[in-house]
């Protein structure tokens, strides 16, 4: 499935191919009919080096999800 991906720091965005997520226990898998970006998803993409301290990419953006 595509995704749309912050792979490195101070980068443009881009689809990436990645693979279909699996449902664990008391877990169920959606399918997502459209996504979108909001002013955050800039924020973050725009972010200065080392402010990844916790969570540095690669990561998928988009959190405005329907499905």
């Amino acid at each position: 499935m595509r995704a749309y991906r912050l792979l490195k720091e101070q980068t443009q965005p881009e689809f990436q191919e990645v693979p279909e997520p699996h449902a664990g226990p008391g877990q169920v898998v959606i399918k997502v009919a459209g996504s979108g970006l909001c002013h955050t998803d800039f924020i973050v993409i725009a972010r200065e080096p080392g402010y990844w301290k916790n969570e540095p990419p690669p990561f998928t953006l988009g959190h405005e999800i329907a499905g």
